[in-house]
C-alpha cells in the first residue's frame, strides 16, 4: 500500500493538529495511532528541524528512502506526543534504546508514557499507555521461506501451519517480547496461530526460562493480546502487560487526507 505523491499534503500539520485533550489515559486505557509515514521531500526537510541533533545524525547513516521516511516522521509524532502529557519541551526529551532495541524514554526526560513502534512499509503503529507497558507488531502478508523452522521457532514444531497462521503467531509472540523489551530470538511462547478477526484475550503466559532470568520476571506474567483490526492482508497485535482487565482501546489514523482522526474507541 503505497500512498501516491498527488494526494499527499504535508504531515506537519497533521502531528501539530493531534488533539491531545482528547488523548485520555485513565483507567488504564491505551491509544493506537496508524500513521501513514509517505510524505513529500519538502515535508520531510520541515520535519528533520523538529529532530534532536543525535537522530539527524542517526538519520544520516540509513539510507533506505521509505525507512527514512518511517523514523522522521515517528520521531517528531513522539516528540509531540510525549511532551504534551509531560513537562519538557519535544526537543528536551530524550530517548535511550534498550539491550534488544526497544526505544524507551530517559528518567530525565520526566514523562512517564509507555510506547511501542512498530514498522511496515509506509505504514507506522504506535501505541501508547500511561500505566503499563506496551508492545505492538504489525507484518504484511508474504511468503515466508523456511516455515517449518518458524514454526519450530514458534514453538509449533510438527505442526503444518498455513502461511497466514506463521504470520499471526509471529505477530503475536512480537507484540509480547516487545511489551517486555527482550528478544523473540531468546526462547519460544507457543502462542495460539488461530486466525480470528478480531479477539481480546487474557493471556497467563508462561515466558521461556531465559527471558525471565533477564528480566527478573516471575514464571507467570499476566497480559492482554490484541489482534487489531486491519485491512486485508495484514496482521497486527498488542501486548498489555500487567493490565487487570482488558484495556479499552482507542484507534487514531493519521494520514494525509484525514490529518488526524479518532477512528474507533472500545
Amino acid at each position: 500500500m503505497q500512498p501516491t505523491e498527488s494526494t499527499s499534503q504535508p504531515l506537519l500539520n497533521a502531528i501539530q493538529a493531534i488533539p491531545h485533550r482528547h488523548l485520555n489515559y485513565r483507567g488504564g486505557r491505551v491509544h493506537l495511532m496508524v500513521i501513514s509515514t509517505h510524505c513529500r521531500p519538502a515535508t520531510m526537510k520541515q520535519l528533520q528541524q523538529l529532530l534532536s541533533s543525535s537522530e539527524r545524525r542517526e538519520l544520516h547513516k540509513i539510507s533506505h528512502s521509505i525507512t527514512r521516511q518511517s523514523f522522521v516522521v515517528t520521531r517528531t509524532l513522539l516528540r509531540s506526543l510525549l511532551a504534551a502529557h509531560g513537562t519538557r519541551a519535544p526537543l528536551k526529551l530524550s530517548f535511550a534504546v534498550g539491550r534488544y532495541g526497544k526505544l524507551a524514554l530517559t528518567p530525565s526526560s520526566d514523562c512517564q508514557l509507555h510506547f511501542n513502534l512498530s514498522h511496515c512499509g509506509y505504514y507506522s503503529l504506535l501505541a501508547l499507555s500511561a500505566r503499563y507497558p506496551v508492545g505492538v507488531d504489525m507484518e504484511q502478508q508474504r511468503q515466508i521461506r523456511y516455515p517449518k523452522m518458524l514454526a519450530a521457532h514458534l514453538g509449533h514444531a510438527g505442526q503444518a501451519l498455513s502461511n497466514s497462521q506463521l504470520l499471526r503467531c509471529w505477530c503475536r509472540s512480537e507484540a509480547v517480547i516487545k511489551a517486555y523489551g527482550a528478544s523473540i530470538m531468546q526462547g519460544t511462547l507457543g502462542l495460539p496461530y488461530q486466525i480470528t478477526p478480531y479477539a481480546t484475550t487474557h493471556w497467563r503466559c508462561p515466558l521461556p526460562a531465559v527471558v525471565r532470568q533477564t528480566l527478573g520476571l516471575p514464571p507467570f506474567a499476566p497480559l492482554h493480546i490484541c489482534d487489531l483490526p486491519t485491512q486485508e492482508k495484514w496482521y497486527a497485535t498488542l501486548a498489555v502487560r500487567g493490565h487487570p482487565l482488558p484495556p479499552r482501546l482507542c484507534y487514531w489514523a493519521i494520514q494525509e487526507e484525514d490529518i488526524c482522526r479518532l477512528v474507533i474507541e472500545t
